[in-house]
């Protein structure tokens, strides 16, 4: 038996890939919807903190990718979730979903996208409400809110192999970090390559 048959045999019964996909778009795009809504006569200085915080979010998502998911010492169970699992099922050989249930092994649990949007983004979010003003909070946390929706967007269409730009180009970045003698050493960033390139890791 393969190692990808032998974690399909894992997933339950009760698993819809479908349904695990429509809860990360609904939940992500909703609380980016619910924050945009509480925006009130936005000034332009306040709009400004937009592009900063999106690229804070870049950078996290690297680092989090680079140490949190790639070695064993920050988080045991991070590491088996990303580098034993989702790594064995999706080899740069086998690096496409044959079915909805490979979903299991592509999108984050539906418990981290509830702790992201409740702790990070509302987290974010309530500390520039406070520290700058109402509008730069909700900004903030519509911005970190969206950022998780596009990573994950972008990286299920990544092992969906979708070929329409920008997709293409990402999913060929995202397929090379599968490369097993390249996965903990290139191509972290899924969302936007710019801190592969200036740490560079860039394959």
């Amino acid at each position: 038996m393969s190692r990808r048959e032998e974690l399909r045999g894992r997933i339950g019964g009760w698993y819809r890939g479908e349904a695990h996909l429509a809860f990360t778009i609904v939940l992500s795009l909703g609380v980016t919807a619910l924050f945009a809504s509480r925006l009130r006569d936005v000034r332009p200085l306040e709009w400004l903190v937009v592009p900063p915080f999106f690229l804070f979010c870049s950078l996290a998502e690297y680092l989090e990718h680079r140490y949190l998911l790639h070695q064993r010492r920050f988080s045991e169970l991070a590491f088996r979730i990303h580098t034993l699992e989702h790594h064995a099922f999706f080899t740069i050989e086998e690096f496409r979903t044959d079915s909805r249930r490979d979903y299991f092994y592509v999108l984050f649990p539906p418990l981290f996208v509830v702790g992201y949007m409740a702790l990070l983004a509302t987290g974010f979010g309530a500390l520039f409400y406070w520290l700058i003003s109402p509008n730069v909070g909700c900004l903030v946390a519509a911005t970190a809110a969206f950022f998780f929706f596009l990573y994950e967007l972008i990286h299920f269409g990544s092992h969906m192999e979708w070929r329409l730009p920008p997709f293409r180009q990402l999913g060929e970045h995202h397929r090379r970090h599968h490369q097993t003698e390249l996965m903990t050493t290139r191509n972290f960033n899924v969302v936007c390559p710019v801190f592969d390139w200036l740490f560079g890791t860039l394959e």
